[in-house]
């Protein structure tokens, strides 16, 4: 089992009431034994989180089609999730990952990124290239700032690299200028969080051998502009930039270090934890949540809570 912690589970310590499971999944055992419970062994009929799941990945999937199609001259890089599994299998994609970005590799899929001082990892949907990037997208609904990275960049005749999460979701902007992601005012913060985790890692392992500019962007089914009607009419229309600078930056950066230690310390004295204590509130289940296969262990939870 690797030492290092998914991105995944960094984000559900504070999104998507899915703390519950992060809790499980590290002191599964000793919670069941602690609260004398059997794991669920079948799974609802109607699993709403898996039929989302399995909407988000087929989008995903479509998503990788059409670049493909797209791009059907190009080779495309791609990780696989089965690699993670040995300690072996990890170093494996950490070199070609490195030798990737050192080729300058126009698309990558799935890129695999990993902090060792944090020890974290995880696989960002896309990693373009700027030219790939200018043939995928109207280029009026481009930033500013990216075209005029992109100008400098081909003046120079040298790349970027944009690292790209995909949503099967509409995302929200605050204008059709810059594209710039209402984070927090329109519930997207998770998924900033999310990106800036990877974007750190990117950074890490770029150096200075390649630039790396301070946004990122997310691929929803739509862009929406916030509080209005206005919307774009697909999914390569436009995309949501998300700043790698200024406050809230400083804020999620934080918040992933922050959430590092509080896995850290789930693994090392969880099983001694009391989520009746305040300072665990965030991991008491909620009632109408799916915690697969810990719901008897949720159901008995709430119980003593709330006898």
């Amino acid at each position: 089992m690797s030492i290092y912690i998914s991105i995944t589970d960094l984000c559900n310590i504070s999104y998507n009431n899915r703390s519950f499971n992060v809790y499980c999944k590290s002191q599964g055992h000793n919670l069941l034994k602690k609260y004398n419970c059997k794991k669920q062994t079948e799974k609802y009929i109607y699993d709403t989180q898996q039929m989302l799941m399995n909407k988000g990945i087929n989008f995903e999937n479509n998503v990788c089609k059409y670049i493909r199609n797209k791009f059907s001259n190009i080779k495309i890089e791609e990780f696989d999730y089965k690699d993670c599994r040995t300690e072996e299998g990890r170093q494996k994609m950490r070199f070609r990952m490195i030798d990737y970005i050192r080729q300058q590799r126009p698309i990558i899929f799935q890129a695999y990124l990993w902090d060792t001082d944090l020890q974290i990892h995880g696989y960002a949907d896309l990693i373009l290239r700027n030219d790939i990037i200018v043939q995928l997208f109207d280029n009026s609904n481009l930033p500013n700032n990216f075209q005029k990275l992109h100008k400098e960049a081909v003046l120079k005749g040298k790349y970027f690299y944009v690292l790209i999460d995909v949503k099967c979701k509409n995302v929200k902007v605050g204008n059709f200028d810059n594209f710039p992601i209402r984070d927090i005012k329109s519930k997207h913060e998770d998924y900033c969080f999310q990106v800036t985790a990877y974007y750190n890692m990117l950074k890490k392992i770029t150096g200075k051998d390649l630039l790396i500019p301070e946004f990122s962007c997310i691929l929803g089914r739509k862009v929406c502009i916030d509080k209005t009607s206005t919307k774009t009419n697909g999914c390569f229309k436009a995309m949501a930039f998300i700043s790698h600078t200024g406050k809230n930056y400083k804020k999620l950066s934080n918040k992933i270090k922050q959430n590092v230690k509080i896995c850290n310390d789930m693994k090392a004295n969880g099983h001694k934890w009391d989520i009746r204590d305040k300072s665990f509130k965030q991991f008491i289940p909620k009632n109408d949540q799916n915690y697969y296969p810990y719901n008897n262990l949720k159901k008995r939870i709430i119980y003593e809570l709330n006898p």
